[in-house]
């Protein structure tokens, strides 16, 4: 890292990740277009569109987006392969979690949504963290991680702060 003061902070501001041209037309861009904006609050940004071929969904603040290219993957769905997501509250943990499961419930019961539960940030490097989180599968060939960091010190409540 540069001095401190000469640069800001870099951030990642997006995924791309190549998929099946058929997840990009038809019914399932339909399904994937619904379940994004509606479930994960994600919005498309439609000038990029082109079917079967180009889809960009902005991840809640401009300049962050998945973008999801037609073609021939790459990726081998693995166990652990996800984008992760930091949620602020156990609310808002909440919240998303019943969007997801509602989601599931009304309209496709393939999707996939886990109960929270307690992970594992509690360690010798972050003894006073705890972690909750959720996985949702559906469509991508990535998983969807919600997660909250919860505070243990009675003085310091919200999420890490690393």
């Amino acid at each position: 890292m540069a001095t401190a003061g000469v640069i800001k902070t870099p951030n990642i501001n997006h995924v791309t990740v190549t998929v099946e041209p058929s997840l990009l037309q038809g019914d399932k861009l339909e399904k994937l277009r619904d379940f994004c904006e509606n479930v994960l609050d994600w919005n498309e940004e439609k000038q990029w569109t082109e079917i079967g071929k180009h889809l960009v969904f902005r991840l809640y603040h401009r300049g962050h987006f998945l973008n999801l290219l037609g073609g021939k993957p790459r990726v081998v769905e693995g166990l652990h392969d996800h984008i992760g997501i930091e949620i602020y509250t156990r609310e808002d943990l909440e919240y998303f979690n019943k969007k997801a499961k509602e989601y599931k419930a009304k309209k496709d019961p393939s999707c996939h949504v886990d109960d929270i539960c307690k992970g594992g940030v509690n360690t010798s490097e972050l003894p006073h963290w705890q972690n909750y989180s959720f996985y949702v599968i559906y469509l991508l060939p990535l998983k969807i991680e919600f997660q909250y960091h919860e505070s243990l010190k009675e003085a310091v409540k919200g999420p890490a702060k690393y």
